[in-house]
């Protein structure tokens, strides 16, 4: 999940890093997100936000009773303060579906078989160093089969 302040500026990752769910983001139940359609969901009120996959609920984010402005540790005054308990997520939102590579989702560390990720997070150069490992991940892309096909979307506000 990503969320932005006015600026464009990232806040998801403030906090993220920490508190990252323990699952293997490549396969739920035993078989990858390629071998089938799955169903993607989000369940959002004013207390929680509940992700998941099929039946399985993949991450659960509570409101923090202080507000997301102080849990996740930004300075300066809270752009926030006139929102409801769980501002920023008392605003419409846009759903946005994309296939994605690099990033600092995973871990430092992280394994996704056989070759660990190729950069740091602290490291200022990470797109080069992805790119330059590319002899290892190009060749798991299959070439065209390998795509993100949506069958539908349905959105519903309760």
């Amino acid at each position: 999940m990503h969320t932005q302040d006015e600026q464009g500026h990232g806040l998801s990752d403030k906090t993220r890093r920490d508190k990252k769910p323990r699952i293997r983001p490549s396969r739920i139940h035993g078989t990858t997100f390629g071998d089938g359609f799955h169903k993607y969901w989000l369940d959002w009120t004013e207390h929680y936000m509940k992700i998941g996959v099929d039946d399985h609920t993949v991450l659960t984010l509570n409101t923090p009773s202080n507000g997301f402005w102080n849990e996740g540790g930004f300075g300066g005054n809270n752009i926030w303060a006139h929102g409801a308990h769980n501002a920023p997520f008392d605003k419409p939102f846009y759903l946005i579906l994309n296939v994605a590579v690099g990033g600092d989702f995973f871990w430092d560390g992280y394994v996704n078989h056989p070759y660990p990720k190729p950069w740091h997070h602290d490291d200022p150069n990470q797109m080069m160093e992805f790119w330059n490992a590319r002899n290892k991940w190009l060749p798991t892309w299959h070439g065209e089969d390998v795509a993100m096909k949506i069958r539908s979307v349905k959105m519903q506000q309760y």
